[in-house]
């Protein structure tokens, strides 16, 4: 399921689908959770650091099941964009340090995977 609900959050920023599109298909908890999981933030709020404090914010709100599923989204978009990006892992790695505090409520092992992959790819940094 969380596979699922990750593909349906790319599938409404990429493709312009909406919430009431995915309640009309998945149902009200599915749409609930991906709205959760949708960054709120848009371009002209500011540059990218504003932006990325705004989705914080958002996500602090979220109920434990959409943090578990950050977590996850977190855990596996780390593996790979630190292998095969790694100027923008320098980015997306500190981004995420800053989030895992608002993560807590989430599933604990998944929080613990993701703070040592933070913790691992933020030392290979410094």
């Amino acid at each position: 399921m969380r596979s699922a609900l990750a593909s349906t959050r790319r599938m409404r920023t990429r493709a312009g689908v909406t919430l009431a599109d995915i309640d009309g298909v998945f149902g009200a908890a599915v749409s609930t959770l991906v709205g959760w999981l949708t960054d709120v933030s848009r371009p002209g709020d500011g540059n990218r650091k504003i932006r990325e404090a705004i989705d914080r914010e958002h996500t602090a709100k979220a109920p434990p099941e959409a943090k578990t599923i950050k977590l996850a989204d977190l855990i596996d978009n780390g593996r790979s964009i630190t292998r095969y990006d790694p100027g923008f892992a320098r980015v997306y790695i500190e981004e995420k340090r800053l989030l895992l505090p608002f993560l807590r409520e989430g599933d604990p092992t998944l929080w613990a995977v993701a703070n040592l992959i933070v913790r691992e790819r933020s030392d290979d940094e410094a």
